[in-house]
């Protein structure tokens, strides 16, 4: 992947953090989520919830690792622009 596309890429990922729509529905997602593993009583079910929140944890970290992605790219550019 190009620095242009992985600065691309961090972009996209910043605008999807920073969307509302997916600000809210990741904040319900979660408090969801949550209550319904409190309330659980089988371990198994418990287990279920708690890989759900592990699954959304990681997707905002790959946006996350995105995004800084991005910050490295961008700097590599410019230095390159810079003749160093």
């Amino acid at each position: 992947m190009t620095e242009e596309e992985t600065l691309a890429r961090a972009r996209e990922a910043q605008a999807l953090l920073d969307n509302a729509i997916i600000q809210s529905f990741t904040n319900e997602f979660n408090q969801v989520v949550f209550d319904k593993w409190k309330k659980s009583t089988e371990i198994a079910e418990r287990e279920r919830w708690y890989m759900l929140t592990v699954a959304a944890d990681a997707f905002k970290q790959q946006l996350t690792t995105y995004i800084n992605n991005g910050k490295l790219a961008k700097k590599r550019l410019e230095d390159y622009a810079n003749g160093n």
